[in-house]
């Protein structure tokens, strides 16, 4: 027995044994390779033995520390801008990159300025800032802060869901869609088409207590990706412009979102109103709360359902971009040698 042990310690131990291997539990293999119990740096040694440590459970990808260094102008780490954040899907399935991202103005999305874009308004949002910073009803329901009855719908989460549904469809790649968030306590934020929001919602948190307490929110390329606009969203509409609530009341008429989209390309709201946004297709409210109720917004003047069961706030907002997508048609991406 003890030949055997010698004869493993002289060769480097390349047969199969169990250790301790790190923090992630036993390893298997020895040096060979290892399996972390929970996922994280589990310790082993490959065959080469260079240490290296196996993807974790928050899905990054292994690297190997005896890796050759970058060179010192690759090095320098580019602060992050809110606008770097990928959508949660692309058609060639991985992460965002420059080559796989639709580039506004390319061969992959062209659009022409004349083209007319919808405005979502996302009313009632939950926005407000309490002594710890962002106000939550489900975080803080026995605060002071949210004890009045009025208070209790405060769901800044809903204004996330619905920034996420806007933003990751293809209305708002060809930059056909502009969002404007009426909260609470009666201010209006203006949000930029080429903001990319938050995949979590703790940075969203963060980002919304920023741009309430600074009053604005710029890349690093020093573009605003959202600001705090005065007054209400009255200045947003021309004077005499149909505004459609989506909404889930059963006195409201119900209909499609690809309908709904037809009927605003085929007649866009007139560029010789007073005031307001031009080059609009169509305007569209949508209530950031969990029932959808449009009491007290006084400027909708077509409730609309665009289902006969009850939606979440998300939902119409991914509905009616979709309905607009189905009717403007597809992006055709070039072929391999038309792109080259």
């Amino acid at each position: 027995m003890s030949s055997f042990r010698k004869r493993d310690r002289d060769e480097g131990s390349s047969s199969p044994s169990f250790g301790r291997g790190g923090r992630g539990g036993g390893s298997f293999g020895g040096r060979g390779g290892s399996f972390g119990g929970r996922g994280g740096n589990s310790g082993g040694y490959s065959a080469g033995g260079s240490r290296s440590f196996s993807s974790s459970s928050r899905g990054g990808y292994g690297q190997q520390r005896d890796a050759p260094a970058p060179s010192s102008a690759s090095n320098s780490a580019a602060p992050l801008s809110m606008s770097s954040y990928p959508p949660s899907r692309y058609p060639s399935g991985g992460h965002a990159t420059s080559s796989n991202r639709p580039q506004m103005g390319g061969a992959i999305a062209k659009t022409s300025q004349k083209e007319p874009c919808i405005v979502v308004i996302l009313e009632k949002a939950g926005l407000f800032l309490g002594r710890d910073g962002l106000v939550d009803a489900y975080d803080r329901a026995a605060s002071t802060e949210i004890a009045n009855q009025s208070l209790q719908d405060v769901r800044p989460d809903i204004v996330h869901q619905c920034l996420l549904a806007l933003f990751d469809t293809d209305l708002a790649f060809r930059r056909r869609l502009r969002v404007y968030i009426s909260t609470i306590k009666g201010k209006t934020i203006e949000v930029s088409p080429i903001l990319r929001p938050p995949r979590t919602y703790g940075r969203f948190k963060g980002l919304m207590s920023a741009l309430l307490t600074d009053g604005h929110i710029s890349s690093v390329e020093g573009h605003t990706l959202m600001k705090v606009l005065p007054g209400t969203v009255a200045p947003i509409i021309p004077h005499g412009a149909p505004v459609y609530g989506l909404c889930n009341s059963t006195n409201a008429p119900v209909t499609t979102a690809s309908e709904l989209a037809k009927a605003a390309l085929a007649s866009p709201v007139s560029d010789d109103l007073q005031g307001g946004q031009k080059n609009v297709a169509a305007f569209y409210t949508i209530s950031c709360t969990d029932d959808q109720n449009m009491d007290g917004i006084d400027y909708i003047t077509n409730p609309v359902c665009v289902s006969v069961f009850p939606a979440s706030s998300h939902v119409l907002c991914a509905r009616i971009c979709e309905g607009y997508g189905r009717a403007i048609g597809p992006v055709i991406r070039p072929k391999e040698d038309e792109a080259a």
